[in-house]
């Protein structure tokens, strides 16, 4: 058994747990987030069916982040309670998306370390700015505030007396500059990583 398989395990493990506890506490709402995040850890698993395989640090922190995105920060509210949870999931998910470029590159392999770097590159911000209009059309439907509109920016130009920009575009922008950085952070060490 390897660490990813364990880590996945122990996540899946960890959330029916929970599962149980809030089930014996009648508390039904925090249950739909353990079960969306119990079903996306088979996600690295069902790429394996169109052989994609995903190297061990870009499992890793699809497991963490999706943990800490959907049933710590939006089932448990630690968007609200601490205020660099969600720069820090964007900047991980930067990571992490750029892995993913990694392992579907592998697919083709023609297309070499540039092409490599360039597609893996994209494919981050594509999906990070797929996650962002997931966000809005979650909270256009459900009227929930995953893009803040309806609260006060932590930015000071920020608050609706004297918001530049309303505090929704705020929360997008930075969510998606902290994916670029993490991206670059990414690009930077696996070209470091090969060239070693």
């Amino acid at each position: 058994m390897n660490f990813l398989f364990l880590y996945t395990n122990l996540v899946r493990v960890v959330l029916v747990i929970m599962t149980v506890v809030q089930l014996f506490k009648q508390n039904y709402k925090k249950l739909t987030p353990a079960v969306i995040v119990i079903a996306l850890t088979f996600v690295p698993w069902l790429l394996s069916l169109i052989h994609v395989q995903i190297n061990a640090l870009t499992g890793f922190l699809f497991q963490t982040v999706t943990f800490m995105a959907v049933y710590l920060g939006s089932g448990n509210k630690y968007y609200d309670l601490y205020p660099w949870w969600d720069r820090s999931i964007h900047f991980l998910s930067g990571i992490l998306f750029f892995g993913f470029g990694v392992s579907f590159s592998k697919k083709a392999p023609d297309a070499g370390f540039v092409g490599t770097l360039i597609f893996s590159f994209a494919l981050s911000l594509a999906l990070h700015e797929i996650w962002e209009v997931l966000e809005f059309l979650i909270d256009s439907t459900f009227h929930t505030d995953h893009q803040h509109w309806q609260k006060n920016s932590p930015v000071i130009n920020h608050q609706p007396e004297n918001a530049i920009q309303p505090p929704g575009l705020v929360d997008t922008m930075n969510d998606t500059i902290t994916s670029i950085i993490g991206t670059m952070v990414a690009c930077v060490g696996w070209w470091i990583y090969l060239n070693l």
